[in-house]
């Protein structure tokens, strides 16, 4: 699903379509086939000319589809303007593959073209070089007690925010009770935040089932009411998560072996 050769491999059948010409075996006594006339010679001529033909049209069709697949995500990302979007509710390994699967399947992306990457946003300060950790180990700035959510930036077209929206706005029914806290707390941020020109879009797409808050950033959890805060990613950035934390299992629930490649893959 993520990665462009396996999916060439669903082209398979395509090789069979290859001309070939039966030869009698070593020391056959089987003679070649004789042409008896000038008639028989331009009818031998056209059927080789027809079967060559359709030959060709089979591999120009075999070649077009290798074609569309290999340029498939890069007509996605040239179908529009595209703008960064970042989601955030509970754990941010859960919400990471399913954007990611939404953007395989949806956006035709694969292995470097995967944008959706955890982070973290909505906390007023960071540390040192703008950086956040997941754990404040060895005096690091821990992402808690700075006040950011976790977070996945993803790079949409604008014709697709909306369908992100909903996507995030399912995922807001999964939060477990164990993941209460600050750092989970339902947050969307866009440049611009409510005064952003795709705002609409994404209000639209929330049909009024979601209570839709300015973020002033450092705000507590949402966990038990219908709040997502909306953030103006200019001022609050989102900012990436360790590489450890990208692209992994959300036990109990566990992910297959190309999801957790993808990461490889994109160095």
């Amino acid at each position: 699903l993520f990665f462009g050769p396996r999916r060439l491999a669903s082209l398979a059948p395509l090789r069979g379509h290859v001309l070939t010409v039966p030869v009698a075996p070593s020391g056959s006594t089987e003679s070649a086939p004789q042409i008896g006339d000038q008639q028989d010679l331009r009818q031998h001529r056209q059927d080789q000319g027809g079967e060559r033909s359709r030959a060709s049209r089979r591999w120009t069709v075999a070649g077009a589809a290798v074609l569309g697949v290999l340029t498939l995500s890069t007509l996605a990302r040239a179908a529009g303007p595209e703008v960064d979007v970042y989601f955030g509710s509970g754990t941010f390994y859960r919400l990471q593959h399913e954007l990611v699967m939404k953007e395989a399947l949806e956006l035709g992306r694969r292995e470097g073209d995967i944008t959706a990457l955890a982070g973290y946003a909505g906390g007023k300060k960071a540390g040192p070089l703008e950086r956040l950790c997941y754990k404040g180990l060895l005096g690091a700035p821990d992402h808690v007690s700075l006040g950011h959510a976790q977070a996945v930036r993803v790079t949409l077209p604008t014709g697709k925010i909306s369908d992100f929206t909903k996507t995030f706005l399912e995922q807001l029914k999964e939060r477990i009770q164990a993941q209460q806290g600050p750092q989970f707390r339902a947050v969307i941020g866009i440049r611009g935040g409510m005064n952003s020109e795709y705002y609409p879009l994404i209000s639209e797409a929330c049909d009024g089932k979601v209570k839709l808050v300015k973020g002033e950033g450092n705000e507590p959890d949402t966990f038990g009411t219908d709040t997502v805060y909306v953030y103006d990613s200019r001022k609050f950035p989102w900012r990436p998560a360790e590489t450890s934390n990208q692209f992994r299992d959300d036990p109990p629930v566990y992910y297959d072996r190309d999801y957790k490649e993808i990461y490889e893959k994109q160095k």
